[in-house]
Parts: C-alpha cells; structure tokens; sequence
C-alpha cells in the first residue's frame, strides 16, 4: 500500500496521561522537510510529544489532541511519496477503517491533507511492544499465547474483510501487543494502508 514502508509504531510504557489539562493548546508549526519533530510542535491541531517512527513515506509521531484532550498517534505521509490516486486512495482507506470498531483493530480517528506537503492521519494511541520485537526479546511465542495472539489477528482481519478492506501489510511488526488493565494481552493490528 501507499504507506506500507512506513516505520511501525514503537513504544511502549503507559498512553494514559495525567497532564492532559496541562497540555498546550497551540504551537508553532512543524516544517515537513523530515527534519525532526520538536515537542511542543504541532501539526495540524495536534502538539507533537515525540517522534515513534520514521520511514520512506513520512513518520509516526505521539502527540496530543487538545480538542477531544487525548494522545494520538500521528501518521505523517509526505506528499512527494503519493500521487493523486495514491492520496485518494489513502484518504478512502482512512475513511473506511474510520468505522471500524473493534478491540484488535488500532482506530483512525481522522484523516486530513495538510496544505499541500502531506497527509496526516491521527489513530488509537497503542502503549505497547511490536510482535516482532517480543519475538526477537523472548523467542517463540508459547503455543497458548501463539494461539491467543493467532485468534485476535484474525478476528481483526475478520472484521475489515466484512467492510471490504484488506490488510496488504500484514507482518509481526505491524503488530502491537498491549495489556488491558487488568494485565489482559490485547493484540492491535496496524497499518492497514
């Protein structure tokens, strides 16, 4: 897809914030010739916190909404890297995960064109681990927890295939694996695009 080289999100600790009233409202904004984002930066309505990711398309960034008072995660996908149809496309893609509600897929809370240097889309904010990275840190999966993750991947498949999309980057880095607050590992599938 458009955006499938594009560095997954990797973090991990708490995305629950307690300093959201604190949060500033507005910033300067952030140039997009790839340099790095600034915290306190913003794109768009959204303050920059820090940088998760960089890719060939653009990066992923944890900011903040201060309207709907949140964390995000941000997807910058630099215009010189799409065409017109590429950008339709995305923008189509976004809208279409945007009604989809389910536990293992990470939301898309919106999509916007930024002037004309990029297309940000703002999504679930997931404090986690990549499978990959959990694979690479522990080695094997154990087969009940192999099972589990399998099953959760799938329901979220399941449920964009009954909306009529298609995952074209499916891969364990595009897999987060976060706990509930009752230390229930949830699996979040990213990256749709």
């Amino acid at each position: 897809g458009p955006v499938s080289d594009q560095t997954p999100l990797r973090h991990s600790g708490s995305s629950a914030t307690h300093e959201s009233e604190t949060r500033p409202v507005s910033a300067p904004p952030v140039s997009v010739d790839g340099g790095p984002a600034p915290v306190g930066a913003s794109v768009s309505r959204y303050v920059v916190l820090e940088e998760l990711g960089r890719g060939g398309m653009g990066r992923v960034l944890r900011a903040y909404d201060p309207k709907l008072q949140r964390e995000v995660a941000l997807k910058e996908v630099r215009r010189d890297r799409l065409d017109a149809e590429s950008t339709a496309r995305l923008v189509a893609e976004a809208r279409a995960m945007a009604k989809l509600s389910h536990p293992n897929v990470v939301a898309v809370y919106d999509v916007e064109e930024v002037a004309t240097k990029e297309v940000v889309l703002a999504m679930e904010y997931v404090a986690g681990q990549p499978l990959d990275e959990v694979i690479e840190e522990q080695g094997a999966l154990a087969p009940h927890r192999a099972v589990s993750v399998t099953r959760q991947i799938l329901k979220s498949l399941a449920e964009a295939h009954s909306h009529g999309i298609v995952h074209r980057d499916l891969k364990p880095s595009n897999i987060m694996l976060t706990y509930t607050h009752d230390e229930q590992e949830i699996v979040k599938v990213l990256d749709f695009g």
